[in-house]
């Protein structure tokens, strides 16, 4: 009975023995199981938000492990010095060397490429092929497809300046099917736009390349025709030369529709290499319909101050140009030397001797800010080759004196302006030519000389008023009126006294000069301009 008792117990507690053993392996194969799974999880995250995945490669270098910010910068770092070495041109037998970031530049768009090194890395590859290539260090290699876009705006005028004695010579422009134009290219030797695209798919094609050498054959001098989209980036009438534009304050209906119909007119003109514009013979008809009312041309003066100073930035030659006699108050939105008045016989004409066509753009728009707002710009198919700065020199001022008249209608206390004072003011205005590769200046030109005649006020007073400091007040002669609500229309001035108001148009009939009554051309090697001028 004792030796079965024995039996019996032994066998239990080899069966709890046992148990425990098998309880110890069940834990330790499900927290086997957690923890790998956790693991598993934890290395799925890692590798799905760890930046650019190991193996992708941009120029040659591997950006594996790059945190997406540290990788932008990256590319940037490495497509400058892979793209940065000179690039030789060679034309006939001469060779002209472009150094970045001098003579040209390129973009690359980093946050699309960092988006695609990190799209890259994870196509086709699972959590175990991650484990697998991180374990023998052995990651298959994927290129980060290469893309690089030359800045055309700034390389072309560099290559303007730099070859201007072999780029295209001239380009001229017509209006085709509606809202596209027709450019041809008269030249015997290159294209700027065939040029900057070699330029540009040598940079694409061969990054690594140590002597970027391109290669430049002459055109035929037929030149070549292509219809562009007329606002396209690339070829089109996308470059805005100069442009001006001021509000309108209190104009009357009638010049209003003057300046719609004549902005109309002009807007969308183009003016090829060689032709001459006159703003008198392009609005005739809008001139003839005002005829009935006075022949006011008050619309057509401000819509020619508008057009003034871009002409000069654009280049264009001044062939006339006609001053105002007064400075007046009403030409506050121009600065003495760049107005143009527009009355009978006057004209604002210009002659395009550059090698482009312009674009001339006007609008009378509605700014619910400001109100009217007329607004002036010349466009074209490219840069000048030449940079353009307009300067003032000093102003001379020759001020007004007050004339004094006794008027018997006016009341003690009382005064009246007959005649409002304006200051006289002389300017010369010059025009700087500016190499824009080394900030040279080429040459200096005065583009007018504007004097504006000086005119004294007149004030009306009463008999017993007497100015501080004048001895003798001048008496108006005629019989004493009787007093009425407008004294100033019954006024005798007297005899042979013209009212300097009857001709105080702001932007009309005043008599002017034009700009070809002296000489406005600088001769060779010799600067026109005055010593005390700053310009």
């Amino acid at each position: 009975m004792v030796s079965y008792n024995r039996r019996v117990s032994g066998f239990r507690s080899g069966f709890h023995g046992r148990r425990g053993w098998i309880d110890f392996i069940i834990v330790g194969v499900f927290t086997s199981l957690i923890l790998g799974s956790v693991f598993y999880l934890l290395l799925m995250i890692y590798f799905r938000s760890a930046g650019v995945p190991h193996g992708v490669y941009f120029l040659g270098q591997d950006l594996g492990g790059m945190s997406a910010s540290y990788a932008s910068e990256a590319m940037e770092n490495i497509a400058t010095s892979s793209l940065s070495r000179p690039i030789y041109l060679h034309y006939k037998n001469r060779i002209w060397v472009l150094r970045y970031p001098k003579h040209f530049r390129f973009e690359i768009d980093t946050r699309d490429l960092t988006a695609q090194a990190i799209r890259l890395g994870k196509v086709d590859r699972s959590v175990k092929e991650h484990i697998l290539h991180w374990i023998n260090l052995d990651y298959p290699q994927v290129d980060l497809p290469f893309n690089v876009k030359l800045n055309r705006a700034f390389t072309q005028s560099s290559l303007m300046s730099v070859l201007s004695d072999v780029l295209e010579h001239r380009v001229f422009a017509r209006h085709a099917q509606e809202g596209q134009v027709e450019l041809q290219y008269l030249s015997d030797e290159i294209g700027v736009n065939e040029l900057l695209d070699r330029i540009e798919k040598s940079l694409n094609e061969s990054p690594h390349e140590l002597r970027r050498e391109i290669h430049i054959d002459p055109r035929d001098r037929g030149g070549t025709k292509k219809i562009v989209p007329i606002d396209d980036e690339r070829e089109g009438f996308s470059v805005t030369l100069a442009s001006k534009s001021f509000t309108l304050e209190l104009i009357d209906p009638l010049t209003y529709d003057l300046i719609v119909q004549s902005s109309g007119v002009i807007d969308g003109t183009l003016v090829n290499p060689g032709e001459t514009f006159s703003l008198a013979a392009a609005t005739t008809d809008a001139r003839a319909k005002w005829r009935p009312y006075g022949g006011t041309q008050i619309g057509l003066g401000y819509l020619a101050s508008c057009m003034y100073e871009p002409l000069l930035k654009a280049g264009a030659k001044i062939l006339r140009r006609d001053t105002h006699k007064n400075f007046v108050r009403s030409l506050a939105f121009v600065e003495p030397g760049f107005d143009a008045a527009m009355g009978a016989n006057q004209d604002l004409k210009f002659l395009n001797d550059q090698k482009i066509p312009l674009l001339l753009k006007a609008n009378l728009g509605s700014d619910p800010r400001v109100g009217l707002k007329l607004s002036f710009s010349i466009r074209s198919v490219q840069k000048l080759a030449t940079e353009v700065r307009i300067h003032t020199g000093r102003v001379s001022k020759d001020p007004f004196e007050t004339r004094w008249m006794r008027d018997p209608t006016l009341r003690r206390g009382e005064e009246r302006v007959k005649v409002p004072g304006i200051e006289g003011i002389g300017v010369k205005v010059y025009r700087i030519l500016i190499n824009r590769t080394d900030g040279r200046q080429i040459s200096k030109e005065i583009v007018n000389d504007s004097r504006y005649a000086m005119q004294n006020a007149v004030v009306l007073v009463p008999p017993d008023f007497v100015p501080p400091g004048v001895e003798a007040i001048e008496v108006a002669p005629g019989p004493r009126p009787v007093p009425s609500s407008d004294p100033l229309t019954e006024f005798d001035s007297g005899p042979g006294y013209e009212d300097p108001t009857a001709s105080d148009d702001p932007l009309g009939e005043h008599d002017g000069y034009s700009v070809d009554e002296y000489d406005a051309t600088s001769r060779d090697g010799e600067e026109l301009y005055d010593s005390g001028d700053s310009y």
